[in-house]
């Protein structure tokens, strides 16, 4: 039994955790936990901020071990690797050779099958889509203990990918890498002095640049209000040195690492949870640009938290809570002003806000749409969480109502009645019908599927649904 959360460490619970080091070992916690009337919740690295990962005294299926990166192909650009590969390791592997994912996250630290059982976005959102929309091939296995394999032209392939783990585990995948002329980037910086700016930054950008993010400073108000930096990218055509190619295989920590978050000592670093503080950092953010443009190596960019190991650590004792509302493009203006202003009146003012651009995906459960997101951190003060979770509560309401999006792995507010808000009656019942096909036993589950009421439907007899067809009729067996 082990101590678990989230990224977010706020829900912290004990669970019995068991590692899957092959597939055989998935097989028999499947036969015993039918044995013992038990269910099973899969978890990667952990990295989800809420609790899509864990569930308090459950069998967790921790599945690390099996971390085989199995082909690498540089005449395709196709890799194929085993669940609990990390990024890192991944992106290290193929970047040697001049590659890189289609889509990463803005962290290194999670595995291959939590990426794809989430659907990760990245700053190419606008572009490329999701990290799915990449892969040509996965291996999964639901309650059955049988292995299938799964390609774009089995509808429940697009059914698995960002199905949070809720018909079974995804064993391994194939995707597509994409050839690197350089492993930098050449990186632009903007100003923006208010919302309104981001945005006309943002659309012009995104037109001819491959990345694009947005740091807002949540204390900005007035006409002010959504200040911020933007940084665009391109890949350097400019080849990298064999130095500038080692240091990206390499990452270094950063000096403020070394500085404010030493290993088991937060102290300094929880001063940056001080508004004060923050006000101050967000305002030298934006009012000072040491460069406009310069050149940066591919994990530096994507993957910046990461030179902050354990960053969110100075967010304890009561943890963070990010809220990431995904609004259609031509109401993303009005309603992040809206939103702003909001945590601002109620004296919530976020310490991270990031904005993205997002193109529709092909996926069942395709979170983001034609949107725009706005990341936003909140620190949990212990002595106003209650006040915290209502207006974000009251929040979420008001957003489904104006037809946003919301995205499991920030998750922690969804509840039954909202999947009805953004999901249409059709594609409820085609989910309910995939889980009672891949698990009819309902044996997969989270304490976020639990919450939110996500489970099997069987018919009277405890079958899966009558007229549905039988996993084994779909994909091809391993």
């Amino acid at each position: 039994m082990r101590r678990l959360s989230g990224f977010g460490m706020r829900d912290l619970h004990d669970a019995y955790v068991i590692p899957i080091d092959r597939e055989e070992a998935l097989r028999e916690l499947l036969d015993l936990a039918k044995i013992s009337r038990r269910q099973i919740t899969l978890r990667g690295a952990g990295q989800s901020y809420g609790d899509a990962a864990g569930a308090p005294e459950g069998w967790i299926a921790d599945l690390r071990p099996m971390n085989q990166i199995l082909n690498w192909d540089q005449t395709t650009g196709l890799l194929t690797a085993q669940a609990g590969v990390t990024l890192a390791t991944l992106c290290r592997h193929v970047l040697a050779d001049g590659f890189w994912p289609a889509v990463v996250s803005g962290t290194s630290a999670i595995t291959l099958g939590g990426a794809l059982a989430m659907n990760i976005h990245g700053k190419n959102a606008f572009r490329e889509g999701t990290l799915g929309e990449s892969v040509t091939e996965i291996v999964v296995m639901g309650s059955r203990g049988i292995a299938k394999r799964l390609t774009p032209d089995d509808r429940d392939f697009w059914i698995w990918i960002g199905g949070a783990g809720q018909f079974g585990a995804i064993l391994q995948a194939t995707l597509r890498m994409k050839r690197l002329p350089s492993a930098a980037l050449e990186v632009r910086v903007f100003r923006a002095s208010s919302l309104q700016e981001q945005f006309e930054i943002f659309e012009r950008e995104t037109a001819d640049q491959e990345y694009c993010v947005g740091w807002l400073d949540g204390f900005a108000s007035g006409e002010e209000l959504g200040r911020g930096l933007i940084h665009s990218a391109r890949s350097s055509e400019t080849p990298s040195s064999e130095a500038e190619l080692r240091r990206a295989l390499q990452p270094r920590r950063s000096l403020a690492s070394k500085i404010l978050l030493p290993e088991r000592r937060w102290g300094l670093g929880r001063m940056l949870q001080f508004p004060l503080v923050r006000k101050v950092i967000h305002a030298l953010k934006s009012d000072v640009i040491l460069h406009d443009h310069f050149r940066q190596n591919c994990f530096d960019f994507h993957f910046l938290l990461d030179a902050l190991p354990n960053w969110q650590k100075v967010f304890s004792p009561g943890g963070l809570i990010q809220f990431q509302p995904f609004v259609p493009w031509d109401d993303a203006l009005n309603t992040f002003r809206t939103l702003l202003q909001d945590c601002q009146d109620h004296d919530f003012v976020p310490s991270l806000a990031v904005l993205k651009k997002h193109r529709a995906s092909p996926f069942a459960l395709d979170y983001a749409g034609d949107s725009y997101s706005l990341a936003l951190d909140f620190p949990v003060q212990l002595h106003r969480e209650s006040q915290l979770l209502s207006f974000l509560e009251g929040q979420t309401e008001r957003l489904l109502m104006q037809g946003s999006r919301f995205y499991f792995a920030k998750d922690i507010l969804l509840q039954p009645q909202h999947l009805g808000m953004f999901l249409a009656p059709s594609l409820l019942h085609e989910l309910q019908d995939a889980k009672s096909r891949w698990d009819p036993e309902n044996l997969f589950t989270s304490a976020q599927a639990e919450r939110m009421g996500w489970q099997a439907k069987p018919n009277e007899k405890g079958s899966p649904t009558a007229g549905t067809v039988e996993p084994q009729d779909r994909g091809e067996n391993v």
